[in-house]
């Protein structure tokens, strides 16, 4: 995400968290360690960059699978190195 780079602001982390909260925005902002206009603002960009249908139940779960399966191919990939 061209903004997490750019910004330095970790989007695929807040995206990551906000799911795996249940979209409890207090507990995610709790959880980040930011406050919670802050995550506001990083949800609005979310919604920016990947149109605000991924807030849809079923879109969101696919999201959190497969940041899972992200996470796990890269534990995968670090142990044979």
């Amino acid at each position: 995400m061209a903004e997490q780079s750019t910004r330095g602001v970790p989007l695929l982390e807040t995206l990551s968290e906000y799911l795996a909260h249940g979209r409890h925005h207090a507990a995610t902002a709790s959880s980040l360690g930011v406050h919670v206009n802050t995550l506001y603002q990083r949800l609005d960009a979310i919604d920016r960059l990947l149109g605000t249908d991924w807030r849809d139940p079923d879109k969101a779960l696919d999201l959190q699978v497969l940041m899972r399966l992200r996470r796990t191919a890269d534990l995968l990939g670090a142990r044979t190195r």
